[in-house]
């Protein structure tokens, strides 16, 4: 490879076909894989079937749900996800079978792959491969063979030296890499590279990957070494496992790390610690041997979440369930809800902030009531590692064609083309929000949770709690302008579903004082202009009822262009701009995502060449 595409990711990225280019120029890549979760995933499909449906291009493809189903709308998202899965191709994992990022992990990772899917896959790293975090939306283009919207990462090299003190593991080693890098992580690619890595578990790797994903990087790739190839010949797919090691040249940054210098991260301060569901079962296996070796009663309530029937099946015949009810921890049931106290700390990703994200050492130390990690790494040295649990052959389901296809639920509605943004926009601002994320426009729990594949009553719970009239008034309005504060839900602002509803009921704007970059290309996405006031005291001259007018609107999607906004009903003209990434430009102009593929595979049938 060249001096510019000698590291992993750039050949994750395919840049051996075309011009490397700096950091944000537009290089759409292509996922090989893609992973669908039973959230988001008849989101995704009933997206991909407004796109035309059919055989799946990728070449990988798993719709997986943690849940057990319960229910008459969980059965039909089943019946539904499965007849798709068995039209296109994709593999159906039984409900209940465990987490799709886990499922994936142990069935399909495969070494120089890119994979794209919800947060969960981003542990996909640990192995190699280039896991992007995306939405529904980007997974039905995804599973159509088209390529992603994002533009050319910036990559980091992160060289670990030395292998790490006792008690440090993935969460301590990415704590210092995001310490020394800063603002340089944030939606980068980081690579780890150098002997430090030969040191570290898969279970450490997948930690660093996951939680890497949610502190602000876009994705964390570790190289596929011997170590790596032992998890996989565990997981018996040793036949998939490739030697994928790249160089060290052509990094957009680089930092050095000294692993055996990381101290452990100091614990929080909680009243529970919880395993699961998303914890790997090695890390699981530490934590029994560091209960065990101490010999002690627990200090903090303990509690057990299983990822599904699969890890809980496994770690039941290892003797690791019996184990934990005798040391006192609370094993949870199949199906049991009730959600964990918020004062907890987590040994997993995919519910926990990085602030309360706990290694194996930092969970026995917790349980313990020990000060921090390092006392308790010499009670999990010896813990006996599977290095994975091979998936059970039942776990998926053989796929069985039916003649009349999949079968639609009473939600199941296919996403309603929205209307581009070439020309002057007008409408009437309709209602006011503190902000674009879940928690600011819908209320959390199952009756929305319900709706969310179904765009018109989805749309009718927005803003519910705080302005009761906002859906119904929308609607009398055929749509119409959000205007919205700052308030800012970092967590929620990869979430698709505020996008969706939004787009659903017709708002066609969203004027906020602030926008973070991944709510903008949600909205972009889904066909809805994101603009900031140039000036945040001119949101509270404009007041919902107001028919507002932009003008010039394809112009001001330019990146740095000015855009005015005029007040109709008051007789003002303010200053707003576009809050989006370059790429994401086109998509926004020709309005949102699937009208952009649609259009681009009219196009290219018009040529003779079918995509």
């Amino acid at each position: 490879m060249s001096r510019t595409t000698s590291h992993l990711t750039a050949e994750l990225l395919r840049a051996d076909e075309a011009p490397w280019g700096e950091p944000g120029s537009w290089r759409p890549p292509r996922a090989d894989h893609v992973v669908l979760d039973a959230q988001d995933g008849t989101v995704a499909l009933l997206a991909y079937e407004a796109l035309g449906g059919g055989r799946i291009a990728c070449e990988r493809a798993l719709v997986a749900g943690t849940a057990l189903t319960s229910g008459p709308d969980q059965s039909e998202d089943v019946r539904y996800l499965q007849g798709m899965a068995a039209r296109g191709g994709l593999a159906f994992a039984r409900p209940g079978s465990g987490p799709c990022g886990q499922l994936h992990r142990a069935a399909f990772a495969a070494p120089g792959a890119a994979v794209c899917g919800p947060a969960a896959v981003a542990g996909a790293g640990a192995f190699g491969m280039l896991a992007w975090t995306v939405g529904p939306l980007e997974c039905a283009i995804a599973l159509a063979g088209n390529p992603l919207p994002f533009a050319r990462p910036p990559v980091v090299g992160v060289r670990l030296e030395g292998a790490p003190a006792p008690g440090v593991g993935g969460l301590d080693l990415l704590a210092a890499v995001l310490d020394a890098l800063g603002a340089h992580a944030r939606a980068a690619v980081l690579e780890c590279h150098g002997p430090g890595v030969a040191a570290l578990e898969m279970d450490e790797r997948i930690a660093f990957a996951s939680h890497a994903a949610r502190a602000g990087a876009l994705a964390a790739v570790f190289p596929a070494d011997d170590r790596t190839r032992a998890t996989m010949r565990a997981l018996g797919r040793e036949d998939a496992w490739r030697r994928f090691e790249g160089g060290t040249r052509g990094f957009d940054h680089e930092i050095v790390v000294a692993s055996d210098r990381v101290t452990p991260r100091a614990l929080p301060d909680v009243a529970q610690v919880l395993l699961g569901p998303d914890a790997e079962d090695d890390a699981l296996r530490r934590v029994r041997a560091g209960l065990e070796a101490a010999g002690c009663a627990l200090a903090r309530p303990v509690e057990w979440m299983p990822a599904g029937r699969v890890q809980r099946d496994a770690l039941r015949a290892d003797g690791t369930l019996a184990a934990f009810e005798a040391l006192g921890v609370r094993v949870r049931e199949p199906g049991e809800g009730g959600a964990p106290r918020p004062e907890s700390a987590w040994l997993g990703a995919d519910l926990a902030p990085f602030s309360r994200a706990l290694s194996a050492a930092g969970a026995v130390a917790l349980a313990l009531g020990l000060a921090d990690a390092a006392p308790a790494a010499p009670l999990i040295a010896e813990a006996r590692l599977e290095r994975g649990t091979p998936l059970p052959a039942d776990v998926f389901v053989p796929a069985v064609e039916a003649d009349a296809g999949p079968e639609h639920g009473a939600r199941h509605g296919r996403p309603a083309p929205t209307r581009g943004h070439r020309v002057r926009s007008r409408g009437v601002a309709v209602a006011r929000a503190e902000g674009v994320h879940r928690s600011a426009l819908l209320p959390r729990g199952p009756r929305v949770e319900a709706v969310r594949a179904a765009g018109d009553a989805l749309a009718g719970w927005l803003l519910h709690e705080q302005d009761a009239a906002a859906a119904a008034r929308t609607r009398a309005h055929g749509g119409g302008i959000l205007l919205a504060g700052d308030e800012v839900d970092e967590s929620a602002s990869e979430d698709a579903t505020p996008a969706r509803a939004l787009a659903a009921a017709g708002v066609h704007v969203v004027l906020a004082e602030r926008i973070e970059p991944a709510a903008a290309r949600q909205l972009a996405l889904h066909g809805v202009l994101p603009l900031t006031w140039e000036h945040r005291p001119h949101s509270a001259l404009v007041r919902v009822g107001d028919e507002l007018e932009i003008t010039s609107t394809a112009e001001a999607l330019d990146p740095g262009t000015r855009v005015a906004v005029r007040d109709l009903t008051r007789g003002l003209t303010l200053p707003a701009r576009a809050a989006l990434d370059p790429p994401l430009v086109a998509i926004a102009r020709e309005g949102g995502l699937l009208a952009t593929c649609a259009r681009m595979n009219q196009d290219s049938e018009r040529r003779g060449n079918p995509t």
